[in-house]
């Protein structure tokens, strides 16, 4: 985010606003998230708009669907705070993870030709862009958000048994925590997104290395999801439940890049 900004807001009123702003057909290659903040000493908030591209190259007309987004967003804040006199302003960001780089402008009036129209009466926005299209970025942050990076780089770029040992070693990383359980996602992702034989693999080896140290809390979470036996069939009706919104969250935590964020996991 631009630095000067993100030293006038005040991390500590971050609160989640909601999500699908997207268009329905888009559904499958775009997911979304919408926060609203206070600025230091401030009675104003702000809106930040994180959007998450899955698309395998970049998309031009993405500017101009996030101007729909916004006044989605925009409507939303009517009906919740009706005392407002002013439109909040929404921030804008994309995070992008395709096989080829971004190589369009974030500048929305850049997709208006050129005409004797003047500037003034078009509008003006641009966002900002996180391109994590080359698969060997190193991501840094909280272990959760390392795990949710790697799972989402091998779905879109393949290359699932190469991250075997990282996995392994994140995994024991993580502690039992109140609240969602991350690791039930991470593994229902797995399942959800990679080839099943490679899923049973993983799973397998990480049993056996559980049983080994005795970590009896991920052999509970293994032993509840028996996914070994049930990649076939039952795993994609469960996932039109309650565990559909939470796969959701995994890709959305790329959002931990944002330091305030990594507290949350």
């Amino acid at each position: 985010m631009p630095p000067d900004l993100v030293s006038q807001i005040d991390w500590d009123t971050l609160e989640l606003e909601g999500s699908q702003y997207i268009d329905e057909e888009l559904k499958d290659s775009e997911s979304d998230l919408l926060y609203s903040v206070y600025f230091k000493n401030s009675k104003d908030r702000c809106f930040l708009y994180l959007l998450f591209e899955h698309q395998s190259k970049p998309d031009k007309w993405l500017r101009y669907r996030i101007i729909k987004y916004k006044t989605r967003a925009w409507d939303d804040s009517f009906k919740k705070y009706k005392e407002q006199e002013k439109l909040i302003p929404i921030l804008s960001m994309v995070f992008y993870i395709g096989s080829s780089s971004w190589n369009y402008s974030p500048e929305f009036s850049d997709l208006v030709y050129d005409t004797p129209v003047d500037s003034e009466y078009i509008p003006k926005f641009k966002h900002v862009l996180w391109d994590f299209s080359n698969k060997s970025i190193e991501f840094k942050g909280a272990i959760k958000a390392k795990i949710a990076h790697l799972l989402i780089q091998s779905h879109f770029h393949g290359k699932f048994t190469d991250i075997f040992h990282l996995l392994l070693d994140y995994f024991n990383q993580i502690k039992e925590t109140i609240g969602i359980n991350y690791t039930k996602v991470f593994f229902i992702y797995m399942a959800k997104t990679q080839q099943h034989e490679d899923v049973k693999h993983f799973l397998n080896v990480m049993r056996k290395e559980e049983q080994q140290k005795g970590g009896e809390h991920m052999i509970r979470i293994l032993d509840e999801l028996r996914l070994e036996d049930r990649l076939e069939g039952e795993l994609k009706g469960e996932l039109k439940g309650e565990l559909k919104g939470q796969i959701a969250i995994i890709e959305n935590m790329l959002t931990a890049q944002l330091d305030h964020f990594y507290k949350t996991f």
